[in-house]
């Protein structure tokens, strides 16, 4: 059983997964014509509760219901496809049940009514933060370190009132908490410091937080206090100037100031992390930030990532075309990207950094050395302890060579141009649910080639 601190973590996470289940629910109901008007009246610019938060906010996401530039026809239009399907109404109905079941509140009756249209989520530092060790890792320690903040957008304060009422019932029950009654800026609040949760509702807003102090520190920005907030900081700003204007969700992460508490809980970690390739990499090479979006446009969901490019590693990629364009009608969705495939621009880029910088631990090494020797049939692939990553993609196209007779190098990716995207062609989802084996799934991968390539890729 969780202890009764990490309770309030796991209180958070029920009130986002509530969410993600309110956006599919809320879609099934659009035809109909009040819940389409009711959202749209209280539609606010994007990031809007990004005011509402501290300026030392490390990550920040925002979804509306209610999104512009034509997107909420097309939001509409997708959901219904989805509701055609027998598998995802009855998914969506078993989800509703067992919220019912577990909480008493109807989620049609008792959340549909006041919910939205925007929704805002923030992860914030408490304090001066201390790094811990991996040796050290203790989910209180860590949880001791953050807050977490949400702003749920409210229709109808006098439902949101019986929902919040229901909800605190139900922490009580479920988290033992025991909540204690306090007042700020006049607005009634509830705290239960232990289980770390708190609440509060304003006239537009359902406001949850991990801690009181952090609570009061949204509810003084909601009620006006002039002070610097997220929203103000040139970083956010640069971000949401960065992002595509068409967007129904973004999110935001403060990546200079987050990459450091990384590097000091667990070194290593931060390698996992896209486009600084280990802890070799200096501080130079970090970019401040790191923002992502996602639109939905005609009959899909475009999401994209964009930060601050502050160095090169030497990679080339081409312009990405048009993938709609080579993909059949029935397709379901598809994943498209571009990639340097000359190799020796990647042999520069990561002989820069160490495997060890870049691995959990370093013993990791001994034990991929172990793998390489028993899968490979000469038995003389080995990387030795300052062996760079450089060497280790020299140590997988050797491995593979080996084992199939293929130069991945001269045989295949020097014929690509670097073009790729993956597809899905339209499915039963019932019947794929009901019999996986005998209903496949069809799916391509396509990959552009030089010109004179393809005898090269037939070989």
């Amino acid at each position: 059983m969780p202890s009764a601190r990490i309770w309030g973590a796991i209180a958070a996470a029920a009130v986002v997964a509530v969410l993600v289940i309110a956006l599919a629910m809320y879609l099934r109901l659009i035809p109909i014509p009040g819940l389409i008007l009711q959202p749209l009246i209280g539609a606010k610019p994007p990031e809007y509760s990004a005011r509402y938060y501290p300026p030392d906010t490390l990550a920040y996401a925002w979804v509306t219901l209610a999104p512009g530039q034509g997107q909420f026809a097309e939001m509409r239009d997708i959901w219904q496809r989805f509701n055609e399907y027998r598998a995802f109404t009855e998914l969506v109905d078993e989800l509703q049940d067992e919220f019912k079941a577990e909480t008493s509140i109807d989620f049609e009756e008792e959340v549909m009514p006041w919910i939205g249209p925007e929704v805002g989520a923030a992860i914030m530092p408490t304090g001066e933060l201390e790094g811990v060790s991996a040796d050290e890792y203790d989910i209180d320690e860590i949880l001791d370190d953050f807050s977490v903040g949400l702003t749920i957008g409210v229709r109808d304060d006098d439902d949101a009132a019986d929902f919040l009422a229901k909800w605190l019932d139900y922490m009580s029950e479920a988290s033992d908490a025991d909540f204690v009654v306090g007042s700020h800026r006049g607005l009634e609040t509830w705290a239960d410091a232990e289980k770390r949760q708190a609440y509060a509702l304003t006239d537009d807003w359902l406001v949850f937080a991990t801690d009181l102090e952090t609570l009061e520190i949204i509810l003084d920005r909601i009620d006006g206090e002039d002070g610097d907030s997220l929203a103000d900081q040139d970083k956010f700003k640069a971000a949401q100037a960065a992002l595509p204007e068409r967007r129904f969700s973004s999110a935001y992460l403060d990546y200079e100031r987050s990459i450091a508490l990384v590097e000091d809980f667990s070194s290593g970690i931060d390698a996992m992390i896209p486009s600084i390739p280990g802890m070799t990499a200096s501080a130079d090479q970090l970019p401040q930030w790191i923002a992502g979006s996602a639109a939905w446009l005609e009959r899909g969901v475009v999401m994209e990532t964009v930060a601050p490019a502050v160095v090169r590693f030497g990679l080339e990629s081409r312009e990405l075309g048009e993938p709609a364009d080579l993909l059949p009608d029935n397709t379901l969705g598809f994943i498209a990207g571009a990639f340097d495939p000359d190799l020796d621009h990647w042999r520069t880029a990561l002989a820069e950094y160490r495997l060890s910088d870049v691995l959990p631990w370093p013993e990791l090494t001994d034990e991929i050395n172990d793998a390489l020797a028993e899968a490979s049939p000469s038995g003389s692939i080995a990387l030795d302890e300052d062996a760079t990553l450089a060497e280790a993609l020299d140590a997988g196209l050797a491995l593979v060579e080996e084992i199939t007779g293929i130069d991945l190098e001269g045989d295949f990716f020097d014929h690509l141009t670097g073009e790729a995207i993956l597809a899905v062609r339209e499915f039963d989802f019932e019947a794929v649910s009901d019999d996986p084996m005998g209903n496949a799934v069809e799916a391509v991968v396509l990959l552009s080639h030089r010109e004179g390539g393809k005898e090269g890729l037939s070989n």
